[in-house]
């Protein structure tokens, strides 16, 4: 008797590999149960991610304006191409709209990058009043004690000559004046920095090796950016190289309309009026000279003034080098003919499209919207990790408690 009531408290042995019959039902609600569960949290989170930031309006620089503009002559805008060589001038206009004077206005504009070094005498406070001025060589920093009220277009300006570079940038900034941040700035101005506006190139070329009594023609090109009507005379200088000597009459420029070609003492000469650059196309020049050294390097080097080079003279591109070698040549190497070296170029520059200067800002709007981002992928992995572990323990769970039930009738009887 006692074996048979044990016997009526234990369930029903099941064959291998069969599940009690509650067993897969239950499963199936727990997993159903954390399923919905995550689905119900990444609803929540994604709806959470996708609302908007809200949008938080930039700080005002305060009372105080101060732009960074064009007018005439040299100033720049955005968009305009500028070269190594060339002289620019900024120009920051002050102005106070408010009925109060503005007091202490400290306003800082650090070098336009490494594109470029101030001009030691072109700092200036201009048309503004109670301004003090001082600059070194990565900036140039002006003190205005006071702002009156009212004025406007109170003009600060500097320049800077440009040097080899992808494009030259400047912004400057100010503190005091009511400006109401660490400090405040103003929209930057952009150029890109186009090749140089002369250019060498040679038959035989670059770094070639040359014998004795070898002829090589050099040829001069210069753009159209080089020049703006008004501007004086382009005068291009290219000493002949030490080593070779010059062919008599080979410096020519009949081809070009108002340009006179000249060789004096070793050193030729093209110069270029303002009718050279009517056609708005590059411009050919060429000269020759005999190789008469065995050995050793032969450079050319030219440099040019007038134009658009501000403060010459301006260096012209590439310098070229030539390798003298053993033997002699009683012709040329090669046609004599010259291949300028190709420039992109247009009649006239052809920058980027000028843009009005939009005010520097921060990015205060949707700041948000990457952390919530990381916040949902983080959302996502959790209910993935407790679906998996959910679903993983349930038929565990189940096997717990059948084994505590069989304990538990054992014990009483």
């Amino acid at each position: 008797m006692g074996d048979q009531a044990v016997s009526s408290r234990l369930p029903a042995r099941r064959p291998p590999g069969r599940s009690p019959a509650g067993a897969r039902p239950a499963r199936r609600r727990g997993r159903a149960a954390a399923a919905s569960s995550w689905l119900l949290c990444l609803g929540l989170a994604t709806a959470w991610a996708l609302t908007p930031a809200p949008a938080v309006a930039a700080p005002s620089n305060g009372p105080l304006t101060v732009d960074l503009v064009p007018t005439a002559g040299t100033s720049v805008f955005t968009g305009k191409g500028v070269f190594a060589g060339q002289v620019l001038q900024y120009n920051l206009l002050v102005g106070n709209p408010t009925s109060n004077d503005l007091q202490d206005v400290v306003v800082t504009d650090g070098r336009p990058n490494v594109a470029s070094q101030f001009l030691s005498s072109s700092p200036t406070c201009g048309t503004v009043p109670n301004c003090s001025v001082t600059f070194n060589a990565t900036q140039v920093i002006y003190s205005i004690s006071s702002v009156a009220a009212g004025a406007s277009n109170l003009q600060l300006s500097f320049q800077v000559k440009i040097q080899p570079a992808r494009d030259i940038y400047d912004a400057a900034r100010w503190t005091g004046g009511g400006c109401n941040r660490v400090y405040c700035q103003t929209a930057k101005v952009v150029n890109p920095v186009l090749p140089a506006p002369v250019q060498l190139s040679s038959v035989p070329g670059n770094r070639a090796k040359v014998a004795v009594n070898q002829t090589i023609t050099f040829t001069v090109t210069v753009l159209p950016y080089a020049y703006q009507p008004g501007d004086p005379d382009v005068v291009v200088t290219d000493p002949v190289p030490a080593g070779t000597t010059y062919v008599a009459g080979s410096a020519t420029c009949a081809a070009v309309p108002g340009c006179t070609a000249a060789e004096s003492n070793g050193v030729v000469t093209f110069t270029f009026t303002g009718a050279s650059f009517a056609g708005g196309t590059n411009l050919n020049v060429t000269f020759q000279v005999v190789n008469n050294t065995p050995s050793g390097t032969i450079i050319d080097t030219a440099t040019w003034t007038g134009g658009q080079c501000a403060i010459g003279p301006c260096n012209a591109q590439p310098q070229l080098g030539y390798d003298a070698v053993p033997g002699s040549s009683t012709s040329p190497s090669g046609p004599t003919t010259t291949v300028p070296k190709t420039v992109t170029a247009s009649s006239t520059p052809s920058p980027s499209t000028p843009t009005s200067a939009a005010p520097s800002t921060l990015a205060y709007t949707g700041a948000g919207s990457g952390v919530r981002a990381i916040l949902l992928l983080g959302v996502m992995l959790t209910g993935t990790a407790a679906v998996l572990l959910t679903a993983g323990q349930v038929p565990g769970i189940l096997r717990r408690r059948r084994r505590l039930r069989v304990r538990s009738g054992d014990r009483v009887a």
